[in-house]
């Protein structure tokens, strides 16, 4: 999943919200910090101050985030989103999601993940 920002100065990215899910792991517990990584790369800053940052998230197999939009009520809370923070405010920041693959489930109801 590639997700791009763009946005003034310098800002520290955070996923909020990121509903995780697994089938059961054997041979120990897994956390989802050992089974998804997410790596940040800013492209060049320009005279306007702008910058494009993308984040790759490499989720391990039998495991996803839930895509944003969900595409169900129920689980928009889960949803994958990112925040953005820095010193100042930064200023007219843009998220562009992919698109998620959908899900069809008879008792819960359709969704989409990464």
């Amino acid at each position: 999943m590639d997700t791009k920002l763009r946005s003034l100065g310098a800002v520290v990215i955070t996923l909020v919200g990121m509903g995780l899910a697994v089938s059961p792991v054997l041979g120990g517990a897994k956390t989802s910090a050992d089974m998804v990584k997410v790596e940040a790369k800013g492209g060049k800053i320009g005279a306007d101050g702008a910058q494009e940052v993308t984040l790759t998230i490499n989720i391990e197999e039998g495991w996803h985030l839930y895509a944003n939009p969900v595409g169900n009520n129920d689980l928009t809370s889960a949803q994958t989103t990112v925040k953005i923070t820095g010193q100042s405010k930064p200023k007219d920041v843009k998220v562009t999601y992919p698109n998620g693959k959908v899900i069809k489930d008879p008792t819960v109801g359709n969704f989409s993940i990464y």
